[in-house]
């Protein structure tokens, strides 16, 4: 069910395309990658896909295409292949007077699609529109013009592995950060995978994608997370949308590279946020961070400091405030903008990760009223203190936590939020 969403996705976002070519890599056997059996499978979706344009494939091409189904599914690659023959039409069917209009259109694309099925519509208003301006070209009262050379835009789809189909692991995927340590991924299943659908549909609109520099990535894998917001937002998803947003934001330091760091232009909304401040900045995050860790705990190694992300994510995520307050992150050599990748950083953490308090409005300030004097009242952010950590309660840990211990439920024991930094003395003996 989930590639049905997945497929609907990509779909929807690829346009101005001939066919469709999907392989789903959980029908190939891993184990020996280029057997007949892998290459039947990969032959007869081609030959049913791409019927009326080639009906032979090579060992070399699909191999080709076995290897990267296995090495990179979800993806999505846009390819120009040839229209065999040629489409004869009569140019004194089409308006001299307005040339490009949707009359003329109409008539072109009709003649192109009785000759291979979807061949008139796949094409683009420009590509109909130079093929009007060449049949008009020919003499005047000519009544067979042939049209040759096509060429039509196929996509080559790579459907979800039996590693990146439900929300918990494209959750995971996208931020970098284990599933069990996420607090609960908002939407459905199908949505994500749609989601994700939407993102690499948006990827099949180029026929060629450069991800050979850190920034360029960034405007390729944004203009793939900008496609997913917009149909997550229109269909009323915007929980999924901020979530999408704050794993891309954390996956700038939880990831081993930047290329994926779309999160503070998609908070911006605006592509062109993508400058080189932007991709510096992103460049530097994850070890400016996992350095004042370190740093501040003596730890040794920034990998040190990501096992203390593991361990105590409240200790982790307080410590990096504490070097954002002191200025650590305006040091000379980083970049302008690297405050406000680390502000957004902090936000996304407490949004996302589980068993830390998220922001709340009004920087939910505590305050103790007396009640005539002889009662005291506690307010959080302007609430009563049951209604904010109600507010922040996740309610898919509770159940897993009151298995862990009973006493939660009991209220026998008290817990100190976000994994504080507790002395233990070792021999103690508490009576």
């Amino acid at each position: 069910m989930g590639d049905i969403d997945f497929i609907s996705g990509v779909s929807h976002a690829a346009h101005n395309v001939f066919a469709f070519v999907f392989i789903d890599p959980k029908l190939l056997d891993r184990r020996d990658p280029h057997s007949e059996k892998n290459r039947d499978y990969v032959r007869d979706e081609l030959t049913s896909s791409l019927e009326g344009l080639r009906t032979t494939f090579s060992d070399t091409e699909v191999d080709r295409i076995i290897d990267g189904a296995l090495s990179s599914s979800p993806s999505v690659e846009r390819r120009r292949l040839n229209v065999p023959g040629s489409v004869i039409i009569d140019p004194t069917n089409l308006s001299r007077t307005n040339r490009h209009s949707e009359a003329n259109r109409h008539f072109i694309r009709g003649e192109l699609d009785d000759h291979l099925d979807n061949l008139g519509h796949s094409m683009t208003d420009r590509q109909v529109d130079d093929i009007i301006d060449d049949a008009l070209s020919a003499p005047s009262g000519t009544r067979r013009f042939a049209i040759r050379n096509l060429k039509v835009s196929v996509c080559l789809v790579n459907t979800q592995d039996e590693h990146s189909d439900s929300k918990r692991e494209i959750a995971t995927i996208t931020s970098g950060i284990p599933r069990w340590r996420l607090r609960r991924v908002p939407g459905t299943d199908a949505i994500w995978d749609r989601a994700v659908g939407e993102h690499e549909g948006e990827h099949g609109n180029h026929t060629t994608l450069n991800f050979s520099t850190t920034k360029l990535s960034i405007i390729e894998e944004f203009r793939g997370d900008q496609q997913a917001l917009q149909w997550l937002r229109a269909n009323g998803h915007t929980d999924v949308a901020q979530a999408l947003i704050d794993y891309r934001v954390l996956s700038a330091v939880h990831s081993p590279n930047a290329g994926h760091a779309t999160g503070v232009a998609l908070i911006a909304g605006d592509i062109n946020k993508v400058n080189d401040s932007y991709v510096q900045a992103a460049e530097q995050m994850r070890a400016r961070i996992l350095q004042a860790v370190s740093r501040e705990h003596g730890l040794g190694s920034e990998r040190n400091a990501m096992r203390m992300f593991g361990y105590n994510p409240g200790r982790f995520i307080r410590t990096v405030e504490r070097a954002l307050a002191r200025g650590e992150f305006r040091a000379a050599g980083t970049s302008p903008d690297l405050e406000d990748h680390v502000k957004a950083y902090i936000a996304a953490f407490r949004r996302q990760v589980s068993g830390i308090t998220p922001p709340v409005p009004s920087g939910a300030r505590a305050s103790v009223d007396l009640d005539s004097g002889s009662r005291s009242n506690l307010t959080i952010g302007e609430v009563s203190a049951p209604e904010f950590f109600a507010s922040i309660a996740d309610p898919d840990q509770a159940p897993i936590m009151a298995e862990i211990d009973p006493a939660l439920v009991s209220g026998e024991s008290v817990r100190t939020p976000e994994n504080a930094e507790i002395s233990r003395t070792a021999g103690m003996k508490v009576v």
